[in-house]
């Protein structure tokens, strides 16, 4: 279980402090921002496996993770309309 938290921190961490592709500022979007979006929804199918929810620590992580893609997807959004 711990394992995997770290795990999930680790892919959050690289996704949010990660190098940009030097394409991402050629007008194609925010793929970058897509990236994250798909990384985040693997985090949330491996977090659903996860069980039993020690303290409701995955929980909070499983709601986390859907706090993060609300807010990635408002900056795809956002970016659209500019």
């Amino acid at each position: 279980m711990k394992t995997t938290f770290a795990i999930f921190l680790i892919t959050l961490m690289t996704i949010f402090f990660g190098t940009t592709p030097s394409y991402a500022h050629e007008g194609k979007g925010h793929p970058t921002v897509s990236r994250a979006i798909r990384e985040l929804d693997e985090a949330k199918e491996i977090l659903g496996k996860i069980s039993p929810d020690a303290g409701g620590h995955v929980a909070k992580a499983s709601q986390s993770v859907d706090q993060a893609i609300q807010e990635l997807s408002a900056v795809k959004s956002s970016s659209k309309k500019s």
